[in-house]
């Protein structure tokens, strides 16, 4: 029992010592594993088993490519590191990959399958080659270089953690997910690539790897460029590849679009898009951009630039393709128009069918907006433009900055001035026409105002044409053209309307308000048609044409009802094809010209050429020509104006031969009319000026109610200027003519007319008379000449041959011998200055007839004649005959002296009593002064003696 219970006890402690020992040796063994386990897992550098790596390189040879491997190790986590990797196509000779160093780890459980199962790649020193047998250079180039990589490949996408690399100068980065083509999923790769898939694969990288190597050079135009991918996905779940691109500067060669375009250079330049990578050739591609500045070398600038570009891929036969760019710009500015900034510019290019392109533009500039439209062909230089702004006082006063004017004379305006124009360019961008249309508020242009007005206008790079101009000043307006050579600078200015000639002075230079300020259109605007031509900078070519018809005008302050006339002008010329003007009934028209010299002696008159017939008050029209016309008609005065023609030339200071006149003039006239004040009326006659002499043919004038005939002659300058005459007068009042003779000398005197009695008395006398003379036409009293004379009348003389007793005795029949009564005188005439000598005087009555030899004195208003007496010489009775034979020898001692004035004479007998007591005493009978006047008596202190009445 006791040994059972021992032997239990020894076989306990056996088995207990036998499990202790297995625990320990357990314990050791772990211990040992756990070493081992410790050191795999801090290991790297275990070189890859060969089953591995032989199952990669089978892998990679099935898909038609060569792999070369220097090193690679892998450690107990899966982790795997190859380094100097190197990719070949079976069919080339060089590799088209070249990798430093690559980093895999893989899935451990995988590994004990012997399943590789890439968790994470990240690889270093990555190079992607083009042969030298494929690039254009004909040597090997790394199209990718310098590339580091690192993503996680999951079932469907991949995490692309890192991706940088340089492509020449520019370098890249790039991040995000990127789904796994289904035929590269886990569950189709173990089917394995197709060599044939690879083929394709390597020639889409050969292509894509040409590409890139053409493109590289053109990189160099950047610097410090950098491109940002990012891998996405849309809203769809599409893949989406967006890139970004910045860089310091950018320059690119215009000249590929256009020959001679310069280069454009862009400044801080950054440039964004995005690609959908499940279909990136059938979609467009947009492009967001934006640079600080963008210049050209042809002098262009935009500041603060936003762009939007629209294109399509380049395709195999297809180059890269410009769909649409929209460009916006803060600020823009071009050195053709230095001061101009255009501000908010947007532009928006669109390539249309067989290499067109359309454009559009809006921006402010220059004080307004605008809208610009091109439709354009670059490759055959032709294009067409709409354009849409206003013209600004900016623009006025740039343009007249650059043409060197003050300000404010080319254009004023209170409000901007709509405009719209479309241009047209033919091959090699040639200016083939513009057309356009403009319209304005209130401007004032070269000093001219306009209220309003409109206008269409054409350019065809040469010549300017503006039609369809309409415009207003106030309540008047007028149309017309204007054409403009820009070359020659030959213009033509046609306008049409009611406007004052005044009112567009500004236009013209200061010979036009010369020339019309002499004419005033007030309250109505003639109706005006104005044919304007000259060249710009030599103002006096200009030549204008005028027609106006004015209801109311002043023409060098002389009014009229209205005027008509077509004028021809230039600077220094004014021609009056046709001229109507009306005063009331009356009218005048013709023609006229005016020569001034504005070269040598500013605007002195060279000539006056007319031609006119008028029925015009003459001295208010002759006004019209200003002095000269003035001095012609100033001799002439008419109650009525008569009736004239009129033509000549008049020559003034500035004339080559000097102030001369030569006119011809034909004059009638009714009702009184004066000549240098001397009264005349109904007057008619053809006449001749020149230079200072006036030569008068064909006068007819009524004077003293009788009417004289014949000619004159005015000449010699004013202060001696000299009238001869030949005049002969037939019916002729004598009593009015001596009445007018005393009142004109009078008058030239400066003392007050008076009236006599005695040409009251010799009112029914009748003169016919004939006188040619000359002499000083101011003073009456210094004219020389000779002429005949003839008066009749009842009233012209009577003597009292037995003093008062014959005017008792006249009144029986048979007693009336004893009074002479003088009804006929004739006699020639000697004109001596102030002495009328009547050397053949003979006067005869009904029974007398007096021979007499004597002269009148013109100041002094006297005469003196000795006369023989013929008593009853020409008596009819039988009584006077008788007694007239009886005193036939006592004729000679008859003889009469006639003294004192034509108003008061004085007859006396020579040998008579009183006379004879006279030659005793001494006192002179001739002195009209010495014979007292005696005071009228009553008829019986007159009477005979009473021994004498019987």
């Amino acid at each position: 029992m006791k040994f059972l219970r021992a032997s239990w006890y020894f076989s306990k402690w056996c088995a207990e010592c036998l499990r202790d020992s297995l625990l320990a040796a357990l314990w050791l063994c772990l211990v040992g594993l756990l070493v081992v386990q410790i050191g795999l897992l801090t290991s790297r550098h275990l070189p890859m088993p060969a089953w591995m790596l032989r199952q990669i390189e089978t892998r990679i040879n099935s898909t038609g490519l060569n792999v070369q491997i220097d090193q690679a190790n892998i450690d107990l986590a899966g982790r795997v590191s190859i380094k100097n990797l190197q990719i070949t196509p079976h069919s080339l000779d060089s590799p088209l990959i070249k990798i430093e160093e690559v980093y895999v780890r893989l899935d451990p459980l995988a590994l004990i399958t012997r399943q590789v199962d890439p968790r994470y790649i990240r690889a270093s020193g990555v190079n992607l080659l083009l042969p030298a047998m494929l690039s254009p250079t004909g040597r090997t180039e790394a199209v990718l270089s310098n590339i580091r990589l690192a993503f996680k490949p999951n079932q469907d996408t991949i995490v692309l953690e890192q991706l940088s690399g340089e492509v020449a100068n520019l370098t890249f980065s790039a991040r995000g997910s990127i789904a796994v083509p289904k035929e590269l999923t886990r569950g189709s790769a173990s089917k394995g690539i197709t060599p044939e898939a690879m083929a394709r694969a390597i020639k889409t990288y050969v292509d894509l790897a040409r590409r890139l190597s053409e493109t590289t050079p053109e990189l160099a135009a950047l610097e410090n460029p950098h491109l940002d991918l990012v891998f996405a996905a849309d809203k769809r779940g599409n893949p989406i590849l967006s890139l970004s691109l910045i860089c310091r500067k950018a320059s690119l060669d215009l000249a590929r679009f256009r020959p001679d375009s310069g280069k454009l250079q862009l400044t801080k330049l950054k440039l964004a898009t995005a690609i959908s990578l499940s279909s990136p050739t059938a979609q467009a591609l947009f492009f967001q951009g934006a640079c600080a500045e963008a210049t050209t070398t042809k002098g262009y600038q935009l500041l603060g630039v936003n762009f939007t570009l629209k294109a399509e891929l380049p395709r195999a036969t297809e180059p890269f393709k410009l769909l649409e760019l929209i460009v916006k710009a803060d600020t823009a500015a071009t050195s053709t128009l230095t001061g101009f900034d255009f501000k908010n510019s947007l532009i928006r290019l669109t390539p249309g069918e067989n290499s067109t392109l359309s454009s559009e533009l809006t921006t402010e500039a220059i004080g307004t907006s605008w809208q610009v439209e091109v439709e354009a062909n670059p490759s055959r230089g032709e294009a067409q433009l709409k354009l849409a702004g206003a013209i600004t006082p900016f623009i006025i006063h740039k343009l007249e900055t650059k043409m060197r004017m003050a300000e404010n004379t080319l254009l004023r305006m209170k409000a901007p001035a709509p405009i719209s124009l479309t241009a047209d360019f033919a091959q090699n961008w040639k200016l083939q026409k513009v057309l356009g249309r403009t319209s304005f508020g209130s401007v004032v242009g070269y000093s001219v105002p306009f209220t309003q007005g409109t206008a269409s206008f054409s350019f065809d790079g040469t010549e300017l044409s503006v039609t369809d101009i309409a415009a207003s000043q106030g309540d008047h307006a007028a149309v017309g053209s204007y054409w403009m050579n820009i070359k020659t600078l030959d213009y033509r200015f046609l306008l049409g309307g009611h406007l004052r000639p005044m009112g567009i002075a500004g236009f013209f230079g200061p010979w036009w308000s010369n020339f019309f300020s002499l004419l005033d259109f007030t309250p109505i605007a003639p109706a005006a048609s104005v044919d304007i031509g000259g060249r710009w900078t030599f103002p006096y070519t200009t030549t204008v044409f005028v027609n106006a018809d004015a209801p109311s005008a002043t023409i060098n302050q002389v009014r009229f009802d209205r005027v008509r006339t077509t004028m021809f002008i230039r600077p220094n010329y004014y021609d009056a094809l046709e001229f109507i003007v009306d005063q009331g009934e009356h009218s005048a028209r013709g023609t006229f010209s005016r020569a001034v010299d504005i070269y040598r002696h500013g605007n002195d008159l060279r000539s006056i050429d007319f031609n006119l017939t008028s029925t015009l008050n003459l001295s208010e029209t002759a006004k019209i020509f200003g002095t000269a016309g003035a001095e012609i008609v100033e001799p002439f005065t008419f109650t009525n104006p008569p009736s004239l023609q009129l033509n000549g030339r008049v020559d003034g200071p500035a004339s080559e031969r000097g102030p001369h006149r030569s006119i011809q003039m034909a004059v009638k006239s009714t009702g009184a009319f004066a000549l240098y004040g001397f009264p005349l009326s109904d007057l008619s006659f053809n006449g001749a000026i020149k230079d200072e002499a006036i030569d008068l043919k064909d006068i007819q004038v009524s004077f003293a109610h009788g009417i004289a005939r014949g000619s004159a002659l005015l000449s010699g300058p004013e202060a001696v200027r000299k009238l001869s005459f030949d005049i002969s007068l037939q019916g002729a009042y004598l009593g009015e003519a001596l009445n007018t003779f005393a009142q004109f000398s009078a008058n030239q005197k400066g003392e007050p007319p008076t009236i006599s009695n005695r040409a009251q008395q010799l009112a029914e006398i009748r003169l016919n008379m004939q006188l040619a003379a000359n002499g000083l036409y101011r003073d009456p009293l210094s004219f020389q000449g000779k002429g005949a004379a003839d008066l009749s009348g009842a009233q012209l003389a009577k003597i009292n041959l037995l003093g008062s007793l014959s005017e008792e005795l006249s009144k029986t029949a048979a007693f009336r011998f004893t009074s002479i009564q003088l009804n006929h005188a004739r006699s020639s005439l000697v004109l001596d200055r102030q002495k009328l000598s009547l050397p053949d005087l003979k006067i005869t009555g009904n029974s007398v007839m007096i021979e007499a030899d004597g002269s009148y004195l013109l100041d002094k208003n006297t005469v003196g004649f000795a006369a023989k007496v013929y008593p009853f010489g020409s008596g009819k009775t039988f009584l006077s005959s008788a007694v007239g034979f009886v005193l036939v020898p006592l004729s000679n001692a008859l003889e009469l002296k006639l003294s004192g004035s034509l108003t008061q004479p004085n007859w006396r007998f020579t040998y008579g009593p009183r006379n004879f007591l006279y030659n005793i005493t001494g006192t002179n009978p001739n002195d009209a002064a010495a014979i007292p006047e005696q005071a009228p008596t009553d008829i019986t202190r007159r009477l005979p003696p009473p021994y004498l009445r019987r």
